[in-house]
């Protein structure tokens, strides 16, 4: 396993549900409102970069959004709250992934 999916594993993912059961690659984790709520709220305070969120309700791709469609880093918690919310007022209730990156100095002080 590399180092930043131990990461992710170990300080952003733990005790959520991985609604993922085959659709899609196992490499990819989805999650419902509430978990994904979670893994946004360890992101903003770990200072996790957020690439893209792309909800797959009922299975099936609906949207994407991404940091750079907003002008501002991806470790900044203003475009991927903004994303998500905006997901929520078009009805996306569930199935949400997202991409990652996990700074250096957090691998460094996190995983000996």
């Amino acid at each position: 396993m590399n180092k930043e999916k131990e990461f992710l594993e170990k300080y952003i993912f733990y005790d959520l549900e991985d609604l993922n059961d085959g659709f899609d690659s196992p490499l990819i984790k989805y999650f419902s409102k509430e978990d994904f709520e979670k893994v946004l709220d360890r992101a903003e305070f770990y200072g996790i970069e957020i690439f893209g969120i792309e909800p797959w309700p009922d299975r099936q791709f609906f949207n994407v959004r991404i940091y750079e469609d907003y002008g501002i880093p991806a470790d900044n918690s203003k475009w991927y709250r903004d994303a998500y919310s905006k997901f929520l007022n078009e009805g996306v209730t569930s199935y949400f992934s997202a991409t990652y990156g996990v700074p250096e100095n957090l691998l460094k002080k996190f995983l000996i």
